[in-house]
């Protein structure tokens, strides 16, 4: 502590702490990297201009991702203020947003479990002998439609209905699978940040130690070349596309998972003396790294099937649940020892599902803790974690009955779409502009020594704020004029506008949040009481010393 800093004060908050800072690191690297690091970013960077593709998803990484994962962090990790109230802190009408940061990870955490459950079906299938989701006579494959057997995953395992109006039953398979899911989830968050900051150990760094295995295995097949031949072979037309920009954008701004509110409360379990910078370049630079990393691993495997089917490649090469449930599956079939990758390769995908299920449940467990605190003080730890388990896995029925895929197909696309981007504008207003980076680097540099870098300011005050709006211009654009795929699966006016529900009420919500006002602390008075400095009107700050705080909570009392 430096001389004449004033000992921080909880103001009645004592927020639960990471037991170390490798707890911290490796909860924030698991709820960041997750299925889309290995569905999505592959054939994103494949068909988006290859080599080329990394050029703008990197300037993104560097100018969007590192200096929004610093402020939040920052926010959340140098100021006591309860969850509910760190939007209200600093302006008070827009408390709310807070509540449609909590919606957006309960649609998107209820979803993301499904692919659990379904990697979980996956997974216990891998003990059978044949793999039953090889076609027969695969071997001898020369087409995708003698290799890929989409009827298993479509017909055998999710049973779905011809279109999304007919949702039919609940399939008991899939109960049973999502059932396991929960209880994975539960045993590890039952007991908060002391259960899943030890779990992490094993759900966080096991799916580094398959993809190397599967990279190593990927790397010793015949043709592997040629998938990577694809990956990175550069169309330096697309470098001009602004498409692509958007491609590299939204995946590095929802990879990260910036405004979703586990990085800010993650910050808020860390010592208010840990160093930010470092973490916040890292992690963000390590998600990223995954990414690539998980692309190698799939494209070493598409381009040796491609090789060896002598099947073009722009036919093997798969995205989404497509990738993951219908495509590797048959490429794993092909190889020697095909009941061990498979085990090994689906036992990788529950671990990245659950590393970013444990964040969506620490948030909103303690986001509920700070809101109903007497509810809270009633009950223990393990029985406040089984209510929202089970709350959650009665939502989850949605996923499994036989319209299933449909529903899971609405909340992809809309769980974490313009409500999450109206977040990320709303806090690229209030910590830069309406609170100002100069007070909160002057935070920094108390509890931490450091300052926020000055090549940042510019970044989060100008060019960030323009670049997601106009992403969010774009995409409302989109939403209401691209239609032709949805009309190829099915979907009615009814079924696009049940959809858009899932996040125009979270922003209903924000609106009526500004018309019933919560009571939030003022962030000025949590710096008042926690660090002695009071900022005034003409930029100077003024030491606050103990005997007048105490003065002034008296004359409050």
């Amino acid at each position: 502590m430096n001389d004449g800093e004033v000992k921080i004060k909880s103001v009645g908050h004592e927020p639960e702490k990471f037991a170390n800072q490798v707890e911290y690191w490796l909860s924030c690297i698991g709820f960041a990297v997750g299925f889309g690091n290995v569905w999505r970013f592959p054939y994103m960077c494949y068909s988006n201009g290859g080599a080329v593709f990394l050029i703008p998803y990197l300037m993104c990484l560097f100018f969007i991702a590192i200096p929004m994962y610093l402020i939040e962090t920052a926010y959340g990790q140098l100021l006591d203020i309860k969850l509910h109230q760190r939007f209200g802190a600093m302006y008070q009408p827009l408390w709310a947003v807070s509540v449609c940061q909590v919606l957006v990870c309960f649609a998107t955490c209820i979803y993301y479990i499904t692919l659990m459950a379904w990697s979980f079906s996956f997974f216990f299938d891998s003990f059978k002998s044949p793999l039953p989701w090889m076609l027969e006579g695969a071997e001898e494959a020369t087409t995708i439609d003698n290799l890929w057997n989409a009827d298993f995953f479509n017909k055998d395992t999710l049973q779905v209905s011809p279109d999304i109006s007919e949702q039919g039953t609940i399939v008991p398979w899939l109960l049973f699978c999502l059932f396991c899911s929960y209880i994975v989830v539960y045993s590890a968050t039952w007991k908060g940040l002391k259960s899943t900051g030890k779990f992490v150990y094993v759900s966080c760094l096991l799916p580094y130690l398959i993809l190397t295995i599967l990279l190593i295995k990927g790397l010793t097949l015949e043709g592997c070349g040629r998938g990577f031949e694809y990956l990175f072979k550069p169309d330096w037309s697309k470098l001009w596309d602004p498409q692509v920009w958007k491609s590299a954008a939204n995946q590095i701004l929802f990879s990260s998972g910036v405004s979703y509110g586990p990085l800010l409360y993650y910050g808020t379990a860390r010592q208010k003396e840990d160093k930010l910078l470092t973490a916040s370049y890292l992690i963000p630079a390590i998600n990223s790294a995954t990414s690539f990393y998980a692309a190698l691993t799939i494209f070493s495997f598409l381009g040796h099937v491609s090789y060896s089917k002598d099947i073009p490649f722009d036919q093997v090469s798969k995205s989404g649940p497509e990738l993951l449930f219908v495509a590797f599956p048959a490429l794993i079939g092909l190889l020697d020892g095909a009941n061990f990758w498979a085990v090994v390769f689906f036992i990788m995908c529950v671990c990245l599902g659950v590393d970013s299920v444990f964040g969506f449940f620490d948030f909103y467990m303690a986001y509920f803790a700070d809101v109903f605190p007497q509810w809270r003080a009633k009950v223990r730890q393990e029985v406040w974690c089984l209510g929202f388990v089970v709350f959650s896995f009665f939502w989850s029925f949605m996923f499994i009955v036989n319209g299933g895929l449909y529903n899971f197909d609405l909340f992809d696309q809309y769980s974490g779409s313009i409500q999450l981007l109206f977040c990320v504008l709303v806090e690229l207003y209030l910590i830069p502009w309406h609170f100002g980076l100069d007070k909160l680097s002057r935070l920094m540099e108390e509890r931490t020594g450091e300052k926020l870098p000055k090549w940042t300011y510019f970044f989060i005050k100008f060019l960030i704020p323009a670049f997601i709006f106009l992403l969010f211009v774009l995409t409302w654009i989109a939403e209401f004029s691209q239609n032709d795929g949805r009309e190829a699966a099915g979907w009615t006016a009814g079924h696009a506008w049940g959809g858009r529900m899932i996040m125009f009420i979270p922003l209903l919500i924000v609106a009526l949040g500004a018309w019933k006002q919560c009571e939030c602390t003022s962030i000025y008075d949590a710096i008042k009481d926690q660090y002695g400095l009071e900022f005034n009107a003409d930029g100077t700050i003024t030491k606050v010393g103990a005997e007048q705080k105490d003065a002034e909570k008296g004359e409050l009392n």
